[in-house]
């Protein structure tokens, strides 16, 4: 296991490429599922129009520069999405296929909580070093997995894989905020999740928030609702928070999970991928600021 305490910024391990200069990344959104059968009720605790609909996109996501690529998270295996009546509109691993991405070739796999529908495919990446919260690897392999409702959203799949991959020397566990490479760090928020990661990418247009479940919609922060698989309620609204006061005002910054508005706001660059660092629709997100 290679255990990071402080910020990892004097150390290569897990880095794509270090020679690389300042550059900006792009980030690609790859939307491989879908649920139109939610309600609001389904999202939110005390959700106002309970019985409303309310679709959740499912993304994963790629951050590129020149030849450096990042993965964040794996999107779910097809055996997990069948248990769970959940449709797979593209395999994850066909769709890094159609950007030219092969997995085995991928360094640096990040992995921001362990939900079956974000990390099921962690084995379809041999030979990468995955970045993980220390607070998430323990809450997923301890005592709180007796627990049917905290248990409800992990898979055991992933979890053993992640497991056999620490024993054989290939996560980086962290304590915190870290640097995970030049321009993307790590920041442990909780909430949803009890190690849930966050991160703050640079980009052409700036610092963005790439929230992973940090927030599901944009509605998460504007309004702050409290989704309905949670962990720690308070540190979620924390969350929210924190979003905002790093988004400095402008929600365009701010990149959550499973809002199918990201199909909406940014342009869509090949079928169901995303350009997240590309210039946003204003006006509508202006719109849902002041709603």
């Amino acid at each position: 296991m290679k255990r990071d305490i402080t910020m990892l910024t004097s150390s290569k391990q897990g880095y794509t490429n270090m020679n690389q200069t300042g550059a900006p990344w792009q980030i690609l959104a790859l939307r491989y599922s879908e649920n139109k059968k939610r309600t609001r009720r389904d999202s939110f605790i005390f959700a106002s129009k309970p019985d409303a609909p309310h679709t959740m996109d499912f993304f994963f996501w790629v951050l590129r520069r020149g030849e450096e690529v990042i993965v964040v998270d794996t999107g779910m295996d097809t055996a997990e999405a069948a248990r769970r009546d959940r449709p797979i509109l593209h395999a994850p691993v066909d769709m890094l296929a159609s950007i030219g991405i092969d997995p085995a070739d991928v360094k640096t796999l990040i992995i921001t909580h362990l939900h079956f529908d974000h990390a099921g495919c962690i084995d379809a990446f041999p030979n990468a070093t995955i970045h993980i919260q220390a607070e998430e690897l323990s809450f997923a392999t301890g005592a709180m997995m007796t627990n049917d409702a905290l248990r409800l959203p992990y898979a055991l799949d992933p979890i053993t894989t992640i497991v056999t991959r620490l024993h054989k020397g290939d996560v980086v566990v962290h304590d915190g905020e870290c640097a995970i490479a030049q321009g993307v760090t790590g920041h442990l928020l909780g909430g949803h999740s009890a190690g849930l990661m966050a991160l703050t990418v640079q980009t052409r247009r700036g610092k963005l928030l790439l929230a992973s479940d940090v927030a599901h919609y944009y509605e998460s922060v504007t309004k702050g609702l409290v989704f309905l698989i949670v962990v720690d309620a308070a540190k979620m609204v924390h969350g929210y928070n924190w979003l905002r006061e790093h988004a400095e005002g402008d929600i365009s910054r701010i990149l959550p999970a499973h809002d199918p508005l990201i199909r909406r706001v940014y342009p869509e660059v090949a079928p169901d991928i995303f350009d997240l660092s590309a210039a946003p629709d204003h006006q509508l997100l202006d719109e849902l600021g002041s709603s």
